[in-house]
């Protein structure tokens, strides 16, 4: 397989297609639940057919005073894999 250079390469070469994705009414817990079963830091948030954000493993941690059982939550889910 030859090297492509990675200045010429589109990123449709590499791009995770069919992303798991959440809507904006995606719960927290939902949104840790998927990102822990799928081992992702990032899920893209689908309006329609509209990117309209995307939600990371950091935001979910941002809310810890409102929602300290989401980040109890986040760290069981992703340590499932480890």
């Amino acid at each position: 397989m030859a090297h492509v250079d990675s200045a010429h390469r589109p990123v449709r070469d590499v791009m995770t297609r069919d992303p798991i994705t959440v809507t904006p009414d995606t719960t927290e817990q939902d949104a840790i639940r998927l990102i822990g079963q799928h081992q992702v830091r990032r899920l893209p948030v689908i309006d329609g057919n509209i990117v309209v954000g995307i939600v990371s493993v950091t935001d979910l941690t941002k809310d810890q005073e409102n929602c300290p059982e989401c980040v109890t939550d986040l760290a069981n889910e992703l340590s499932k894999a480890a």
